[in-house]
């Protein structure tokens, strides 16, 4: 994806060279693109490339990550929300787990089977 984006970035350079703003903002561009840190510098610098440069350069550029592949949404924020689901998890106690399962059962959301199996998963998690 890195490739695509240099190559129309190249290209928008090579269709505007009596310009100097498009030479300019193109090797900035192209810079960025290898040494980006988080993800709204990169918005910053296709935004810029889409104005100044290659619209179809800047296009691309929106949607990658940090590793350079593409990205429809904001991966990093999802890994955060899944650390943090971890997080809430790992602090429950034993009891708190037990507990959650006893209401799950009593409830009728899982079966008396389902509710033995998570109970021993549960206490072997603690015990072992």
């Amino acid at each position: 994806m890195k490739t695509c984006v240099k190559v129309l970035i190249w290209v928008g350079m090579i269709i505007q060279f009596y310009m100097i703003y498009p030479i300019v903002f193109g090797i900035l561009a192209l810079k960025k693109l290898d040494s980006f840190k988080d993800r709204d510098e990169l918005i910053k610098y296709s935004v810029l490339t889409m104005v100044f440069c290659s619209l179809a350069g800047g296009i691309v550029m929106l949607f990658m990550n940090e590793e350079g592949k593409p990205s429809i949404n904001n991966d990093n924020t999802n890994k955060e929300a899944v650390k943090g689901e971890a997080t809430i998890k790992n602090t429950l106690t034993m009891e708190e787990e037990l507990l959650n399962a006893k209401r799950l059962f009593e409830e009728g959301t899982i079966s008396e089977e389902d509710y033995n199996e998570i109970k021993s998963k549960i206490i072997n998690k603690y015990y072992k």
